[in-house]
C-alpha cells in the first residue's frame, strides 16, 4: 500500500488507523484533542509507540495545515510505527511489507 499512495494519503491513512487502533483499546481520541495531545496520550499508554506516534502527529499536522504536499521520503519513519502495530496486532501490517 505504501508504494501506491502519495505521502499525504499515507499520513492521513496512518493517522486514521492509529485512531481506530486506539478506539479498539478504549483510548478514543477526544473531540477537542489535538493530534499532538492524542499522540502524547498514546505514548504514555504504550511507551514503545511514543516516538513513532509523535512523528506521525507532526506529519499529520503538516498535511492538514500546510499548503504544500509532503515529499515521498518524509513518510519513511512511518514504517517503524506500522512494524510495531503489526507486532502488536498482526492484521494491521498491510501497509508496509516487512523487510
Amino acid at each position: 500500500m505504501a508504494d501506491r499512495c502519495s505521502a499525504d494519503e499515507l499520513v492521513r491513512f496512518s493517522f486514521e488507523a492509529l485512531e481506530a487502533w486506539a478506539r479498539e483499546h478504549g483510548w478514543a481520541r477526544g473531540p477537542d484533542q489535538t493530534p499532538h495531545e492524542f499522540a502524547h496520550e498514546i505514548g504514555t499508554r504504550v511507551d514503545s509507540l511514543s516516538q513513532d506516534v509523535r512523528r506521525l502527529a507532526d506529519l499529520y499536522c503538516r498535511v492538514a495545515y500546510a499548503p504544500d504536499t509532503l515529499p515521498p521520503r518524509s513518510v519513511a519513519p512511518l514504517k517503524q510505527l506500522w512494524q510495531e502495530l503489526r507486532h502488536r496486532e498482526p492484521q494491521w501490517g498491510h501497509v508496509f511489507n516487512s523487510q
